[in-house]
């Protein structure tokens, strides 16, 4: 049985909302990173049909934002890769459990009241129906920022009517939904989706594999996909600084923390510098348009200047192989004439 307690939560009121291109880049980081983690650890892996996001690719993926609370996302089995995205202004739980509009009014002070965060993550599986609400009696439930719930195989949420269920920690059917009760962008970077991908395919394969020592290695992989990542972010952005400016103590301190990770979790060396080096090419700075189109251009004109070099070598030694038939008839005629 699911335990969930009430607590009182500080308002995300001010943080950035994410966007549909961010949300759009979390989903493809997601479902990359899954498939990588499966094709790196196959060899260890009987039964990759449990793997879903890996076996059954690819995916229509159905996004909802909601600019008052919460994200969802739902994948749905399909011939090709489609990402949908839309807005709404109601919170999550209206949009995935509509009954609520009638039942539980936006205006009640069970979405107005503000709870704790809740330090510990705490980590539910479910293994059949969880029913909110008797659908006369009303009932209020609420999942804690700090816990994540996964509803196993087809089973899932049953709100009734007259129920409120409020979600501001996540919640997951397994291959079929991720739902977020935050719709801030760090919720949703793509550093969050390396953890989120590591996370889920750790939780399956552990019915998988037995090796202890190999689960902590691919934990420890994705954290160091995170830190490289937050060291190259920084370097792109500035946030070192530059020139005589460089915070070489902070950068030290990053670099620091990924070489500890890289000893905590046993991972070799090379495998270490390989990831930077992944994560490096990502964030090499993009050509602008301008910059495009003038190398474009650059390379328009050196194959022009090449053609037009080489039309008139090809001209002059026509010419010349012409004034050399010309020479020979010019001669020949000579001979002849005076013969």
């Amino acid at each position: 049985m699911l335990l969930l307690t009430i607590q009182a939560m500080p308002s995300s009121a001010g943080n950035p909302v994410i966007s549909a291109s961010e949300l759009r880049d979390y989903i493809i980081r997601y479902l990359k990173e899954y498939r990588d983690l499966v094709d790196a650890y196959k060899t260890d892996l009987t039964n990759l049909g449990m793997l879903e996001f890996y076996s059954n690719y690819p995916y229509r993926v159905v996004c909802i934002i909601s600019k008052t609370n919460g994200v969802a996302i739902f994948f749905y089995h399909s011939t090709e890769q489609k990402i949908e995205i839309k807005t709404i202004y109601e919170r999550i739980e209206f949009n995935v459990w509509p009954i609520m509009l009638e039942s539980c009014p936006a205006a009640s002070t069970f979405w107005e009241r503000e709870y704790s965060k809740g330090q510990q993550i705490d980590t539910y599986s479910i293994s059949a129906n969880l029913q909110i609400g008797d659908g006369v009696t009303p009932t209020y439930f609420y999942h804690s920022k700090g816990s994540i719930a996964v509803f196993l195989e087809n089973f899932k949420i049953i709100v009734k009517p007259k129920a409120c269920f409020r979600i501001d920690g996540i919640l997951i059917y397994e291959n079929r939904m991720i739902l977020k009760g935050s719709n801030e962008k760090e919720s949703w970077s793509q550093e969050t989706a390396i953890l989120d991908a590591t996370s889920e395919f750790i939780r399956i394969v552990r019915t998988i594999i037995l090796d202890e020592a190999k689960l902590k290695q691919i934990q420890g992989y994705s954290l160091l996909l995170a830190k490289a990542e937050e060291i190259e972010r920084k370097l792109a952005t500035g946030y070192y600084g530059s020139g005589e400016e460089f915070n070489r103590f902070q950068y030290t301190k990053d670099e620091d923390e990924f070489w500890k990770l890289v000893k905590e979790f046993g991972i070799q060396a090379e495998t270490a510098e390989r990831i930077r080096e992944m994560i490096r090419e990502r964030f090499k700075p993009k050509p602008t348009l301008f910059e495009r189109f003038m190398n474009f251009f650059k390379n328009l004109t050196t194959e022009i200047i090449i053609e037009i070099i080489a039309t008139i070598i090809v001209g002059i030694l026509l010419a010349l192989k012409w004034k050399e038939v010309l020479n020979f008839f010019s001669k020949l005629f000579e001979r002849l004439k005076g013969g």
